[in-house]
This record gives structure tokens, C-alpha cells and sequence, in this order.
């Protein structure tokens, strides 16, 4: 079937059918089309263009028409969604037309090209629907000596499913799917065995030795968990189920048989145990992006999954929330008065939100309320060579232009990206003025020289960013191929990666002298091997470095400036389960937090990092525009928004002024005029430290350069370093 663009030169008779009368494709196609995706017109595939205007539901077709629709049904699946499918009317008696929108093609693309997905939707949005009318097509015309499966919540709900199924199998065209007598058709099971195929259904179980049972007894193909997030003990029924279905789904692939495992949920509280290990698969997946359909292949589509997955299986993760599957605030609203949703029931049900309650979480519920409106679409998914997917907040035109005037923060937590369960690697990229997330990335899967090898590119390309990694785990690796590769590209890593001797050159003066004094050009290899203990910040036990000061400080400090700024999905889900563990706060168990860390880091640095003009950011425009939304701001917060910067731009200019002048009358006078003006904002915000940490660096920056002009007025005869 077509799937990506190079499949069209396998159907040369293939055309795009712009005539099709299913409204809801042509306008996905074209919303595709503004999200800059270029294989956008897959959907509208038609393989024989002599059934364009053509109604298969026409009782009046020919025998040679309904075989050849019934041929483009078996080869085209989209063919059979655009023109076949019907759902059973809601009120009277005229069925409706299948609706595409983004959740359910991403579905079903995935699903043909072998990956496994999880679907989040609020409830009333077709979710159950858009599965069954897959397993209906699935059973009744593409499989062959198949067993699909469902497993589901309960009883109801698994009546209600065979219902449904019941019903869109009615509306099945005769040609297509032929009633047959002895087809068993119950509130167990379905059959269709004229194509050998059976759908069979099951309900979690409550006791423990059942649910293992249940799970060993899944030795098929297909399967769908609906309800995911309230299936009980399904923490053992799956991992067995996966197992005994591997065998299974190896002898589908050889016979060019469909396979895969299908996810479907609405959010779950992470309180419960059966929520809380749904959360953790769930968000293990790859992030879907419509991006993935301008990939080559299936292979490379693997590749990237792969590398973003963090659980412990290759799958993808799409959350649609209403507006995303074409649903309007006004039907939002109507759907909550309608059920009477309100609070963390309505969060679940209708906002795509995995709760946890106020009970145990470090953010108020003001500060959620704040994190989980940020949320914005990706704008831009970058994928490089290596196959790394970065997730831009920003237009792809404006990029180039966006990271030439403005100045950014990578924050990156490192690990050892051994794939499965493990902890990833996570980015996230900060603008130093504006507190916007810019672009994130998380790597599950890689290796640690192409990941370096990576962030030098990343550096080459974009100077305005500083790197500010935790030096754990692999960091070291990834630093010291960094140190090789980026002196060769003219980048100097002592003014682009976080280091101690720009951060504190008094307290370490030798070295930040010999470093100062030697240019890039002539520093060995081996040059860095005595000052990498110097670059990442190091987790200690107490002090500027220690884990209380990113997650107590900095936590407080990003969640005040830049709540409403967070933008990215993973992200926002980390920080919305983060807990309180033995006092301090932590992920919540079985989570990850590597995309908090990164943030943190980077604000931590912006906020505390000292001497950031060494790195080219300017310290009085730290996340001086993080309250200047203009749409947020009433015309008085506006005036003392701007009143704050001219207090900041003064005080700025006289600190530079400080360093250099001689005159001890002046200097006290200057002196008094910056505890004045520091009284008007919060210098540790703008500027990472106190009015008395900052005059006594002045002061000691003074001393330097004085002594610097008196030892070369000395020796620049005898040839100073660098003298010239």
C-alpha cells in the first residue's frame, strides 16, 4: 500500500482523487499541507482512477464495478476508510460517513508500517470507533487465517465493543464481506470463515494468577488494549502477552500477514497502580509527529522511533487533544456540561491529562494549572541523519533568523542510552530572554560518539547556544569527543560548554590564566584532557551544585518566570508527576525526569551561572522579557515591566563602569547608586546572585585588569603571550 512517497512508483496508475465527496480527507490533506508535511496526499491514493466519482455503496453497480472496488478495498486501505467505511447513525437511521483526522491516521499509518501505538483521546472523539472500524476491515478483508484480539476494561465495555463491530459489519457492502451461516457471531467472538479469521475478546483480570494466565493465553498477532490506563493488573498480563504473541507475530511478517499491537486510552490517575504503569508505556513511546510521513521507509521510520522510545518496546505515543481531531472549545465546553466533568475527573476525560492529585506534588495547583495550558503544538520536527528527532517550538522558516538574534541555553541530562527502560538522554533548549522552550529533544538508543558528534554539529550551526550538561554517567565521553572536534571547527568549548573556570576564574586563576592565554590554534589535543574536571555541572552533595539547587531553586525560579512557557508534551508530563520522596522532590516511581533536568539545568545556569559574558549572553537580559506577553499584560503591568528594565539597563551599565574604574571616590559613590537601583527587581532573578556578590566581583575584576596592565607594561618587551 502507499505509505511514503517513494511507494507511488509502485503503482504507476496510481492517482491523487481530489474528487473524493469524504470531505474530512481533502481537509486533513490540507491541513497536513500547512504543517509544511510534504507526503501529505497519501490518504487520497486511489490505484484504479475509473472508480473516481464512483459510490460502492450504489445498489445499482455492476458486477465488474463491485470487483473492482472490492480489488481496491484489498490493496488500498485508504480507498476502503475514504469511500467504504460507515458508522452507525447516532440518531435516525442514515449511517455516517467515516471522519479522518490526525489520531486515527497516525493510527493506522503506524499500525501498517509495524509499530506499535498508543492512543490518548478525550472521550467522545471516535477513538473506539476509528480501532474498531480497523479490526472490521483487519477480519473481514485484508487478513487471512488470523486472530485478532481485544482486550478490554470490563464486561460492558466488551459488549458494547462487539456491538459496535456488529453494526459497521451490517454496513459492509454484500460484495465485500459475505454472510455466512455457520460464522460465529456472539458476545464473545466474531469469525469470518470464509478468510479464516477470528476476533476473539477478553476482560482483565483481578486476581494475579488469572491475569498471567490471560496474558500467556495471547498468542496472536493483533491486539488491541482498550482503556489501557484502568485495565487491571495489566503490569502482568502484558509483558507475558508480548511474549507469547512474538512467535506469533514473526510467522505474520513471513506471510505478508498484518501484525501489531494497538494501545487505546483515555488518561488515568499515575496514583493507582494500574494507571500508573499505563503512564509510565504510554509516555515510554516515541512522541508522534506528522513529520515521520516524509521519511523514506519503514526501516528509517524504525530507526527514529527507536532512538526517542524510552520504555522498554519500540512504540509510539500520540495524544490528540479535541482541537488536534477537529473538535471546537465550543463542543469542549458542551461535552463537560453534558457530564457534568469538573476537576481531575474532567482533566482525564476531556484534557488528555494523567493526574496526581495535589497530595505529594511540589507544584501548586495554580502551577499546573499554568504548565498544562503551555502546551503547544510542535511546530517543526527536525530529523538528522543519525536519526534524531529535535521537536522546534518555532516556525522551520523562522529558525535561522531566531537563533542568529537571540541567545540560548541547551540544558542536557546524560546517560549511557542503552535503550529500554533505561534513562535517556534529554535536551532542552532555552531562550535566555524570553524563558521559551525552544526545542527539545530525547534520545533512548544511540551511540555516544554519534551523539557527540551530533552536538558539535548542533554548536557548529547554531552560536548562539551554550551547552550546560550534568556531568554524569557518560557526560565525560561525550565531552572529550566534543573537545576533539570542536577546536578543528573553530569553536573554542570553554566559551560554548559551562565550565567552572569562566564560571569562578578567581577561584581557579592559574588555569583560567594558561586557558586565557592560549590560543585555539595552539592547544594540543591533549590540551583539554587537564581541564575537562572543570566543564558540566557536578551533582554534589550540598552547595551551588547540589540537587537541592536545581530542584528546590531552580524548580521555584522556572515555575514562576516560565510556567506558561514550557510548550513541549513530555516535558510537561514529567513536571506534572514529579513527587515528594523522603522530603525531597523526585520522579514519581517508574518515571523518568530527564526532561525536567535539562530545563533545570539550563535555567539554573541562566539564573546562577556567573560571569555569562564570557559566553556572549548578556546577564541584564536574562529572562528580562519572561512577563512580557502583551496579550497577558494590563497597560500598568506593561509600564512597570518596561520601569524594571531601564532599572536593570542602568544598573548593568554602571556595574561594567565598576570593573574599570580607579577613582575611590567614584567607586563608592557607584556603589551606593547599584544598592539603590537593586532594590527595584530581584537581582538574584535577573542576574543569578546578590548586589554583594556582584560588587565583590567587580572589585576583584578591577584588581585583575589592574594588575594585568601593570605585569604588561612590564614584560610586553620580552614578548608577552599573546601580546599582539
Amino acid at each position: 500500500m502507499i505509505l511514503f512517497r517513494e511507494d507511488w512508483k509502485e503503482y504507476p496508475t496510481a492517482i491523487v482523487d481530489y474528487n473524493t465527496s469524504n470531505q474530512s480527507f481533502k481537509h486533513l490533506v490540507y491541513v497536513y499541507n500547512q504543517m509544511g508535511i510534504k507526503n501529505c496526499e497519501f490518504i487520497l491514493a486511489l490505484l484504479q482512477p475509473d472508480l473516481v466519482g464512483v459510490d460502492p455503496h450504489d445498489p445499482e453497480l455492476s458486477r465488474e464495478m463491485k470487483l473492482k472496488i472490492s480489488l481496491e478495498c484489498k490493496y488500498n486501505p485508504w480507498y476502503f476508510f475514504r469511500e467504504v467505511a460507515l458508522a452507525p447513525a447516532n440518531s435516525g437511521s442514515k449511517p455516517r460517513r467515516f471522519e479522518a483526522n490526525r489520531g486515527n491516521i497516525a493510527l493506522y499509518w503506524s499500525f501498517f508500517n509495524h509499530i506499535d501505538f498508543g492512543l490518548l483521546q478525550p472521550r467522545q472523539t471516535g477513538k473506539s470507533y476509528s480501532v474498531d472500524i480497523l479490526m472490521t476491515a483487519l477480519r473481514d478483508i485484508w487478513a487471512e487465517n488470523t486472530e485478532l484480539q481485544l482486550i478490554t476494561k470490563d464486561t460492558p465495555l466488551k459488549n458494547k465493543n462487539i456491538e459496535r463491530l456488529k453494526k459497521i459489519r451490517e454496513l459492509l457492502p454484500e460484495y465485500i464481506y459475505y454472510p455466512n451461516r455457520s460464522d460465529v457471531d456472539n458476545t464473545e467472538m466474531m469469525t469470518n470463515l470464509r478468510l479464516g479469521n477470528t476476533y476473539k475478546t477478553a476482560v482483565a483480570r483481578n486476581d494475579k494468577i488469572a491475569a498471567d494466565k490471560l496474558g500467556r493465553g495471547l498468542t496472536v498477532p493483533v491486539i488491541q488494549f482498550d482503556e489501557f490506563g484502568y485495565l487491571n493488573l495489566i503490569e502482568l498480563t502484558l509483558p507475558v502477552a508480548l511474549s507469547s504473541g512474538n512467535a506469533a507475530r514473526a510467522e505474520a511478517r513471513e506471510a505478508g500477514q498484518p501484525y501489531g499491537n494497538l494501545f487505546t486510552t483515555t488518561a488515568a490517575s499515575v496514583n493507582t497502580r494500574d494507571g500508573e504503569y499505563a503512564y509510565q508505556f504510554m509516555t515510554g513511546g516515541a512522541i508522534w509527529d506528522e513529520s515521520y510521513f516524509d521519511l523514506s521507509n519503514e526501516a528509517e521510520l524504525r530507526k527514529v522511533i527507536k532512538k526517542g522510545a524510552t520504555g522498554k518496546k519500540i512504540l509510539i505515543y500520540g495524544a490528540f487533544n479535541h482541537r488536534q481531531l477537529g473538535k471546537s472549545d465550543e463542543w469542549l465546553y458542551e461535552a463537560l456540561l453534558e457530564n457534568n466533568s469538573y476537576g481531575e475527573i474532567a482533566d482525564r476525560d476531556f484534557m488528555n491529562i494523567w493526574t496526581t492529585g495535589n497530595e505529594g506534588s511540589p507544584l501548586s495547583p495554580e502551577e499546573k494549572e499554568a504548565v498544562r495550558g503551555s502546551e503547544r503544538e510542535v511546530k517543526y520536527m527536525e530529523i538528522t541523519n543519525e536519526g534524531y528527532g529535535l521537536r522546534w517550538f518555532i516556525p522551520r522558516d523562522q529558525i535561522e533568523s531566531r537563533m542568529e538574534s537571540g541567545r540560548f541555553v541547551l540544558g542536557l541530562d546524560t546517560s549511557d542510552a542503552l535503550g529500554g527502560d533505561n534513562d535517556a538522554i534529554g535536551m532542552v533548549l532555552l531562550d535566555t530572554v524570553s524563558h521559551d522552550v525552544i526545542m527539545t529533544g530525547r534520545f533512548n538508543e544511540t551511540n555516544l560518539t554519534q551523539f557527540a558528534l551530533f552536538l558539535v554539529e548542533l554548536l557548529v550551526k547554531h552560536t548562539s547556544i551554550t551547552l550546560v550538561p550534568e556531568r554524569k554517567s557518560s557526560c565525560m565521553a561525550i565531552l572529550d569527543t566534543m573537545f576533539i572536534h570542536l577546536p578543528l571547527r573553530g569553536v573554542d568549548p570553554f566559551k560554548r560548554i559551562y565550565n567552572m573556570l569562566m564560571d569562578d576564574p578567581e577561584k581557579n586563576k592559574t588555569e583560567y590564566q594558561e586557558v586565557h592565554r592560549t590560543p585555539l590554534s595552539s592547544r594540543p589535543t591533549y590540551f583539554y584532557d587537564r581541564y575537562k574536571r572543570y566543564f558540566g555541572f557536578v551533582t554534589s552533595g550540598a552547595g551551588r551544585h547540589s540537587r537541592d539547587a536545581l530542584y528546590g531553586d531552580a524548580l521555584k525560579s522556572t515555575l514562576r518566570l516560565g510556567a506558561k512557557r514550557m510548550h513541549d508534551k513530555i516535558l510537561i508530563n514529567e513536571l506534572l508527576t514529579l513527587t515528594m520522596r523522603n522530603g525531597r522532590i523526585d520522579h514519581s516511581k517508574g518515571n523518568h525526569d530527564d526532561m525536567v533536568v535539562s530545563l533545570l539545568l539550563a535555567h539554573w545556569f541562566c539564573t546562577k551561572g556567573r560571569n555569562l559574558d564570557s559566553y556572549g549572553i548578556d546577564a541584564l537580559r536574562v529572562f528580562s522579557a519572561a512577563d512580557s506577553n502583551e496579550e497577558e499584560l494590563t497597560p500598568k503591568e506593561r509600564y512597570n515591566r518596561n520601569l524594571r528594565h531601564d532599572y536593570q539597563d542602568q544598573f548593568h551599565s554602571i556595574l561594567e563602569e565598576l570593573k574599570t574604574i580607579e577613582d575611590p571616590f567614584l567607586i563608592s559613590r557607584m556603589e551606593v547608586k547599584l544598592r539603590q537601583l537593586s532594590t527595584q527587581f530581584d537581582t538574584h532573578e535577573a542576574m543569578g546572585e546578590g548586589i554583594d556578590a556582584m560588587i565583590k566581583q567587580a572589585q576583584e575584576e578591577r584588581t585583575r585588569k589592574n594588575k594585568t596592565r601593570h605585569y604588561r607594561s612590564r614584560y610586553n618587551n620580552r614578548g608577552w603571550p599573546g601580546a599582539a
